[in-house]
């Protein structure tokens, strides 16, 4: 009940024109959402969720729900997808190397874009030794 009072206070705070700004309306309302869905138990949600969206201007705080949720979901298949090409690449050069320094393998899992990975790979199937790969370029 502590935790409704205090929440409501701060939703009606950020309401008023302290946020005078949708945008920043915007994301507070979504702020409060967020440590709502993934800080408080689910006996608790609903009744923190009608106190959001009293004080929510007309935004939907289920749809905000729905959409972190397929952002989440989507960040999870990017970095599954981010995963087992370090892994492919990796195992590719096990075999081709036999031996692969750790300085190497710390790089390569540090690596998060998709396509820099996809490049390494392939430059990985066509050299003839490690030290002809650019392992300096960046990750952008």
């Amino acid at each position: 009940m502590r935790l409704t009072v205090s929440l409501g206070f701060a939703a009606k705070y950020w309401s008023a024109s302290v946020i005078a700004e949708t945008e920043q309306h915007r994301r507070a309302i979504i702020y409060l959402a967020s440590l709502v869905y993934h800080r408080r138990s689910p006996e608790e949600r609903e009744v923190l969720i009608k106190v959001v969206d009293a004080h929510s201007r007309g935004m939907e705080v289920e749809t905000m729900f729905q959409s972190m949720a397929e952002v989440t979901f989507q960040q999870g298949i990017e970095q599954g997808e981010t995963r087992a090409k370090q892994m492919a690449l990796l195992k590719l050069l096990h075999h081709r190397f036999q031996s692969v320094p750790e300085a190497i393998i710390t790089q390569i899992r540090a690596l998060h874009n998709p396509s820099h990975l996809d490049t390494l790979f392939e430059k990985a199937l066509n050299v003839e030794n490690l030290e002809d790969i650019d392992w300096q370029t960046s990750d952008a």
